[in-house]
């Protein structure tokens, strides 16, 4: 007995097992990894490059669900889904709404928050404190990941500013998911449709076709995993080409150019910066439509 004992002085303490978590989805799962460190588990409900909006849950999501510790949403309409899932899982844990946790200046109609780098340190920041009400014995380690990440949330904060080329820019999207990235960045943009189920009206179609050979818009993307086909026929019809395909709320595979948030902005920004920086005119956004 004494000799079993010694082994397991000897051995040190025994290491606790990661802290279970479930994100809705894969961005802010990358955000809990990188804040949770090797303290934590994570893993995403909708993976990269699925659809965040046309999710549909499995029984296999709901087992996630009931092995977990701790489960990330966004909230803000994101996960209409989340509560009747919760409900089949019989999850009792804790279920923390990033939104509602973090002082972020909230923007009516976008849940895409995340957007705006300065609102992915403050989600950070929160699920630390979520990491922590549950391992207060780790809070020191769960701190120090956090600051090594905002510190490279911060550096690219930085590097978004002084990437993008100064004075507003108006560009056009699929759907209304970059409000926090153009309230943050100084960048305007008119989205073709008001969210990602809701289809254009031509009354706007048009208006944006005869804005493109103006010049008063200097970039229209595309959107990664979204259909097309709309987008690039606004294009061809104001005599112009897509920029390229931006990431909204879902990362790409390992081997695509958006495996984790950093890249993701980078990414995107990189694709901005090479189609504003084009000569062109600056125009006033389009006044909503009536309803």
């Amino acid at each position: 007995m004494r000799l079993i004992l010694l082994l397991l002085c000897l051995a040190g303490p025994v290491r606790a097992e990661p802290l279970k978590v479930v994100a809705s989805f894969s961005i802010l799962a990358d955000l809990a990894a990188q804040t949770g460190g090797d303290l934590v588990s994570v893993t995403a409900l909708v993976g990269p490059g699925a659809d965040l909006h046309e999710f549909q849950p499995r029984p296999e999501d709901a087992r996630k669900l009931a092995g977990a510790d701790l489960v990330l949403i966004n909230g803000l309409g994101a996960e209409g889904w989340i509560g009747q899932l919760v409900a089949a899982s019989g999850f009792k844990g804790p279920v923390v709404t990033l939104s509602e946790r973090a002082p972020i200046r909230l923007i009516p109609g976008d849940p895409h928050v995340w957007q705006d780098v300065g609102n992915a340190r403050l989600y950070a920041a929160a699920m630390a404190d979520a990491f922590i009400a549950l391992r207060p014995e780790q809070a020191d380690a769960f701190r120090a990941n956090e600051a090594r990440y905002r510190a490279a949330l911060t550096a690219l904060d930085d590097w978004i500013k002084t990437t993008l080329p100064p004075g507003p820019k108006l560009m056009v999207v699929p759907h209304d998911g970059f409000a926090y990235f153009a309230a943050a960045y100084d960048v305007k943009v008119e989205a073709l449709q008001p969210s990602s189920d809701a289809e254009p009206s031509p009354r706007r179609y048009a208006a944006l076709t005869k804005l493109i050979p103006a010049g008063h818009i200097r970039a229209l993307f595309g959107e990664a995993y979204e259909d097309p086909r709309i987008m690039r026929l606004l294009a061809e019809d104001g005599g112009a080409k897509l920029a390229g395909d931006l990431y909204a709320d879902t990362l790409s595979p390992p081997n695509g150019p958006a495996p984790d948030y950093i890249a993701l902005m980078r990414h995107n920004v990189a694709l901005m910066a090479g189609a504003l920086s084009q000569p062109g005119s600056i125009t006033a956004p389009l006044r909503p439509e009536r309803r």
